[in-house]
């Protein structure tokens, strides 16, 4: 049964979400970059769906060109997404390489994104 009221979850995430490029090799010389949703608040709602809790999301999506692509995974995550809101400026974005699994270089560019309005 879905929750009716935002107290009715067992885990209440709030925080910004963020598009990932990822790729294998040194962030600044790679050609070619997956791409997915990401951020820490984000691993930490997922991980819990997995396990078996009830998570809803609070944040703010802009209506930029991942604006669906961030609702459809956060959905498929088992993510409620009932209290996050569209809102103007750009979602926040991070380049990440994987070479060294256990040393990741991250360079993140969030000025101005819509998580301001959370």
């Amino acid at each position: 049964m879905k929750p009716f009221h935002i107290r009715d979850y067992d885990l209440l995430v709030i925080g910004e979400c963020f598009i990932e490029f990822r790729c294998d090799g040194d962030v600044c010389l790679c050609k070619e970059f997956d791409k997915d949703i990401g951020g820490a608040e984000l691993i930490v709602a997922a991980s819990a769906s997995r396990l078996g809790s009830g998570v809803s999301l609070v944040s703010a999506v802009a209506r930029d060109p991942f604006h669906s692509r961030i609702r459809e995974r956060l959905l498929s995550q088992g993510i409620n997404i009932d209290h996050v809101i569209t809102a103007q400026g750009y979602n926040g974005i991070y380049f990440t390489s994987t070479r060294y699994p256990e040393q990741r270089e991250y360079l993140i560019h969030h000025p101005g994104t819509a998580a301001a309005h959370i």
